[in-house]
């Protein structure tokens, strides 16, 4: 004989459930302090919560009834049913071994046993950094980054400062020093020709004089529209840039 359940409220066509919305446990959670040294991670601790029980520390006489409950594996623990609770705390330590690696030492206390288990691990790389708190505006830094920018010119040297409050990294400020040295370095073309209004400030014109030996690709950065009043005719000067780095 089977009995079914009887639920109120229908969730889809063959999906009944006894609750008009989800609900939603949790199963598991993770809390972890950071203790930082010029941005660099020191030392971490990480609080593991779960639901689980704990096994009686003392042997059960169920004659004497003694404590702790029986479970299906045979064993006895100190509560009926698991909770959620406490059930690590793991504490990290980091330290330099040499210029391109670190060590880690690592503490796992296990709450419900207590008993320690100890290990020490050798990672490639440098020491983890501090995280940062993500938010709209990604994970801006306000910290300096040094580079530089080798120019194929063997007969000038420049320093050149960037400054952006939109760079997040380096590779970034490297990609806006080499935009800033192709700006430097540009060759200013003024051109002036019939309307065109498909030709706009920020588009590419290829530019081509037979005579001055000119065929490249250049970038509109002014446009200025002339009319003939007595003619009606439509002119426009151009202000280009070609790039040659």
């Amino acid at each position: 004989m089977t009995v079914l359940a009887r639920f109120q409220y229908r969730y889809g066509e063959k999906d009944w459930r006894w609750y008009p919305q989800e609900v939603y446990d949790v199963v598991q959670k993770d809390d972890i302090a950071y203790t930082v040294a010029d941005g660099q991670i020191i030392k971490t601790v990480e609080t593991k919560w779960e639901y689980a029980a704990a096994e009686a520390a003392v042997p059960v006489n169920i004659i004497l009834g003694g404590p702790g409950y029986l479970y299906a594996d045979g064993k006895y623990y100190d509560s009926p049913f698991f909770t959620f609770r406490k059930t690590h705390i793991i504490t990290s330590e980091y330290s330099a071994y040499d210029a391109n690696s670190y060590v880690v030492q690592i503490d796992d206390y296990n709450v419900l046993t207590g008993k320690h288990t100890f290990s020490t691990a050798v990672v490639d790389g440098k020491i983890p950094l501090a995280p940062t708190i993500g938010s709209a505006l990604s994970n801006l830094l306000q910290r300096p980054i040094t580079g530089t920018l080798n120019l194929p010119c063997d007969y000038t040297e420049n320093t050149l400062t960037i400054q952006s409050q939109w760079a997040e990294n380096e590779t970034e400020l490297n990609n806006l020093a080499r935009r800033a040295a192709q700006l430097a370095t540009a060759i200013d073309r003024t051109v002036t020709m019939k309307d065109n209004p498909y030709i706009y400030r920020g588009g590419t014109v290829r530019l081509k004089h037979p005579k001055r030996s000119i065929d490249a690709l250049h970038l509109v950065w002014g446009r200025n529209k002339k009319y003939n009043g007595a003619t009606g005719e439509a002119t426009m000067d151009l202000w280009m840039k070609y790039f040659v780095m």
